[in-house]
């Protein structure tokens, strides 16, 4: 394993930003060797990352941050691996993080590349890539687009966004909003404190769960697929227009029914909001 020191790569970018005064900040970058098919793992205090597919082998890194004396606050480091990158980076001491401090990882990596990413306090972002995502963060949104592979997403503090995702799908939020757009699996998306949009792809009959205890539920389906349905709003109303076969009576806050000959289950819950279904 090869372990390449912050302070191996930075000393010129701090010369130049201390040169510049105490507010000037840095900019830090790295290419380090991954092949197709490899995994990036990253463990960051704080900041926001960004991961972008790209045709090339290899990772490039780079580091901006608004704070001049950045080697005496953070510990960072970057290790490379059979088949694995690893980034860490980390507060030196219990200091707590300076005021308007900003911190971003931008980083490219092939296509083909799995990610396994935690933030403590900013926003995570992934687009064009093939794999298998876990993605954390403590205090910013996640916004997944373009991917093919099953996603993982977890945030304390932010809403969510996923765009054309070829995969089965995990979201958690304890206090935003979540939207997942173009979804060809399973969805289980769970929100403690906001609305919910999503739309699955035609021919997705993979079912899932969809729950949100304050707030809305849209979902928009494929009419023609085998798939059974319950749905039901604890202070709300539903409306569906869907070609749905009901069971039961039909009352205004729940309803249980089938799409064509029934299949797996979808169930939508919502506490205090509305539920709306409607075919794509």
């Amino acid at each position: 394993m090869k372990r390449v020191h912050f302070l191996l790569f930075c000393t010129l970018g701090l010369m130049l930003s201390l040169a510049g005064g105490a507010q000037a900040g840095i900019r830090i970058e790295k290419n380090l060797k991954l092949e197709s098919g490899g995994s990036l793992y990253m463990d960051a205090g704080g900041g926001d990352i960004l991961v972008t597919g790209t045709p090339e082998a290899g990772v490039r890194v780079v580091v901006t941050t608004n704070l001049s004396d950045l080697e005496n606050f953070l510990d960072l480091h970057f290790d490379e691996e059979p088949h694995a990158v690893r980034i860490s980076a980390h507060r030196r001491s219990d200091a707590p993080w300076p005021k308007h401090f900003t911190l971003k990882f931008e980083i490219m990596v092939p296509r083909q590349t799995s990610l396994e990413l935690k933030t403590g306090g900013g926003d995570v972002r992934a687009r064009d890539l093939e794999g298998t995502f876990h993605l954390r963060t403590s205090g910013g949104d996640v916004e997944v687009s373009d991917v093919r592979g099953n996603l993982q997403g977890e945030t304390s503090g932010g809403d969510m966004h996923v765009r054309q995702l070829s995969g089965n799908v995990e979201l958690h939020t304890s206090g935003g909003d979540i939207r997942a757009e173009e979804i060809s699996g399973r969805v289980d998306i769970h929100t403690s404190g906001g609305d919910i949009v999503v739309s699955l792809l035609r021919g997705n009959a993979q079912g899932g769960e969809v729950e949100t205890s304050g707030g809305d539920i849209n979902v928009a389906l494929d009419p023609v697929v085998n798939l059974n349905l319950e749905a039901t709003a604890g202070s709300g109303d539903i409306d569906s227009k869907l070609p749905l076969t009901i069971s039961g009576s039909i009352p205004h806050s729940s309803l249980r029914g089938m799409l064509g000959k029934g299949g797996e289950l979808l169930r939508l819950h919502s506490a205090g909001g509305d539920i709306s279904l409607r075919a794509l």
